[in-house]
């Protein structure tokens, strides 16, 4: 195998890597359960691979780069995303019209409450709160997504030339 044949190897197998990452985190975000669930599969799927590729590719200068660039990228999104969690948790809690969980809290703890009771409480917080809902998510989820859209794009870019990612360890883009 000469040094092109290694190159496109290695490429084929960095742009499998960031396939599977970019197909696992917006599935991740789905609110379905079985797509959410593939999403996230597929992110530690991805994951996976990437710290298999980080082992075989260590030698050669472009892979190792573009595969410390995915995990990096992973981890730190994960970061992002742990903080917009909280920070849509804590503007839901402080905010939200808390009426229907107070009346499943009183419900359960009585022993009165059955399982389409529950659901028909937790529909009509979501419902009560709908705006409130959306707008803390977008806001706190989206500089995670388009944090990761942004590294994964310009990753990507450079692997189909096999050039190296400049700047591998910066927590920006």
């Amino acid at each position: 195998m000469n040094a092109t044949d290694k190159q496109l190897e290695d490429t084929s197998d960095i742009i499998r890597a960031y396939a599977l990452m970019v197909l696992g985190f917006p599935l991740s975000f789905v609110p379905m359960g079985i797509v959410s669930s593939l999403g996230i599969a597929l992110l530690i799927c991805g994951v996976i691979y990437a710290y298999r590729l980080k082992k075989r590719l260590s030698e050669t200068v472009v892979g190792k780069n573009h595969v410390q660039w995915i995990l990096r990228t992973f981890w730190i999104s994960s970061a992002y995303w742990a903080i917009g969690a909280l920070i849509a948790w804590m503007v839901v809690s402080s905010n939200s019209d808390s009426t229907a969980i107070q009346h499943l809290a009183d419900a359960m703890e009585s022993g009165a409450a059955s399982p389409d009771e529950i659901t028909l409480m937790i529909t009509e917080f979501q419902t009560k709160n709908a705006p409130l809902l959306y707008w803390s998510k977008l806001l706190s989820f989206a500089p995670c997504v388009i944090f990761f859209a942004l590294r994964f794009i310009k990753g990507y870019r450079l692997a189909e030339d096999y050039k190296p990612v400049p700047n591998v360890k910066t927590w920006l883009i």
